[in-house]
């Protein structure tokens, strides 16, 4: 019997509820028998490793719209379904899709080494702020990029 459409959206539907129940218990079993700090431990260790390879792949690219582009295309790489268009002075990167959403629902630390790793990829002299969040109920996640300006 052939695949649809429907069979296809209903399996990603069975695996995404399975990966967010996989990771709650993950995060709560760490939180619960391991604590606090080693939670942040994991989060931090996250962080590193993806901000050194991002700041790896980031080697190259020309001016921060070379550098935002480049962002997308590693989150795209990474599941976020990223995209990135001019706007004002800056720039806007988009997720519209979330890998680790259960986990960032689970752990709010997700999310601000997130944003801390963007601003940190992005290099000194710029500013990152996330104006639609999917863990506060917008349908996507979608960060502000501008130059600060310099006195």
């Amino acid at each position: 019997m052939p695949v649809t459409g429907e069979d296809a959206v209903a399996d990603a539907a069975a695996r995404s509820t399975i990966a967010a129940r996989t990771w709650g218990f993950l995060i709560d079993a760490v939180r619960t028998e391991l604590g606090e700090q080693a939670l942040g431990q994991l989060v931090a260790a996250r962080q590193r490793n993806t901000e050194a390879a991002y700041a790896e792949a980031m080697q190259g690219a020309r001016g921060l719209g070379g550098r935002v582009e480049r962002l997308a295309e590693l989150r795209n790489r990474d599941g976020y379904m990223a995209e990135w268009a001019p706007r004002g002075r800056g720039f806007l990167l988009v997720e519209n899709h979330c890998p680790i959403c259960a986990a960032a629902t689970a752990c709010n630390g997700f999310c601000r080494a997130e944003l801390e790793l963007f601003t940190n990829v992005l290099g000194p002299g710029v500013s990152v702020k996330r104006v639609e969040h999917i863990v506060e109920g917008a349908r996507r996640c979608a960060y502000e990029i501008v130059p600060q300006k310099s006195h």
